[in-house]
């Protein structure tokens, strides 16, 4: 299947990115206070979306075993990344707006707000490719996809790191 470097090369950073993430804070100077329930989630929102990363970029792989057409194989994995993508969205929303720390420990919010506007239309092209709008399979489109998933995880990575130098 065309991309499968870039499939693997995703996994491959999303592990590492969970690993470093969870190194960095058990490795973190204690300080005077704990992690906040806030940036609890935060780490936890890290390594889940690291995790969901991996496992996209090995489904198509995965699917290719059941010998399934390409346009049916890259259809499921588009489905599956784009609910993921859709559900990822509206909890990042549903929180920002319970939760004030949420809002205020937000390192840009222009952009962020253009992330999740980036990934609604993400989300959006996944199904319009599922439906064949977009023309012939093309795995370039569940690739956008993935990047903007390992970029959300980037972008909390970067958040995790900036709180483990400022606690030091």
């Amino acid at each position: 299947m065309n991309g499968s470097e870039y499939l693997y090369t995703c996994a491959e950073v999303a592990a590492a990115l969970a690993g470093f993430a969870t190194l960095a804070i058990v490795l973190r100077p204690s300080g005077k206070e704990a992690l906040s329930p806030f940036r609890r989630s935060f780490v936890a929102s890290l390594i889940e979306r690291s995790l969901a990363c991996v496992f996209l970029a090995f489904l198509p792989a995965l699917l290719g075993f059941f010998s399934l057409s390409t346009r049916l194989n890259l259809n499921i994995a588009s489905g599956l990344l784009a609910a993921y993508i859709f559900s990822l969205i509206f909890r990042t929303v549903r929180g920002a707006r319970t939760n004030q720390a949420a809002r205020t420990e937000i390192l840009s919010l222009w952009l962020y707000v253009m992330l999740l506007v980036l990934g609604f239309g993400i989300g959006v092209l996944q199904i319009l490719h599922i439906l064949g709008v977009l023309g012939e399979p093309n795995i370039g489109w569940y690739l956008l996809g993935l990047t903007w998933i390992l970029t959300s995880v980037c972008y909390r990575f970067y958040f995790i790191v900036r709180l483990w130098v400022r606690a030091s």
